[in-house]
């Protein structure tokens, strides 16, 4: 049970140990953009303990500043 990667861009399903599949890709895609148009990573706690957390049971914020796009 180990993994090659960055925390912040880890999926729900990963770090739950279940069995997953190639929606995993379009998780870390998703938050990959979300980075690319915020300067942030959606889930970024702390420390990796955090993170993780965030991922599993934080729901998905965007920053107030966009909220006129988003409504």
């Amino acid at each position: 049970m180990s993994f090659v990667g960055t925390h912040e861009y880890l999926a729900p399903e990963i770090i739950n140990g279940e069995g997953h599949g190639s929606a995993i890709d379009w998780w870390t895609f998703g938050n990959f953009h979300y980075e690319l148009l915020f300067g942030k990573i959606p889930f970024k706690g702390s420390g990796n303990r955090a993170t993780l957390f965030n991922v599993v049971e934080q729901p998905l914020q965007f920053p107030v500043s966009c909220h006129h796009i988003f409504g």
